[in-house]
């Protein structure tokens, strides 16, 4: 057996090379790009303690206005979401 054998699939990268994501010619977002930016924004909120106080009031607003909505819906009954609304 020589160590070519598979030179006739692909060459030296074998045959799985449709498979390599340098092969893509079109830019694709990276989760590290996005996760980034989000992780930026978050440090440059926290660093300002009004901007915290007022993010939380509106927050804090919403929620008392999901309230009717959420009964209504009948999405009390959802253990998601009532999960989603403990944190």
């Amino acid at each position: 057996m020589t160590a070519g054998r598979c030179s006739h699939r692909g060459g030296a990268r074998g045959p799985f090379n449709r498979l390599d994501a340098s092969d893509s010619t079109k830019p694709q977002a990276t989760n590290g790009d996005v996760l980034g930016r989000i992780k930026s924004l978050w440090a440059s909120v926290q660093g300002d303690p009004a901007l915290m106080r007022r993010l939380n009031g509106w927050l804090t607003m919403f929620w008392i206005l999901m309230i009717p909505i959420s009964f209504e819906l009948a999405w009390l009954k959802s253990v998601t979401y009532v999960s989603a609304l403990s944190l």
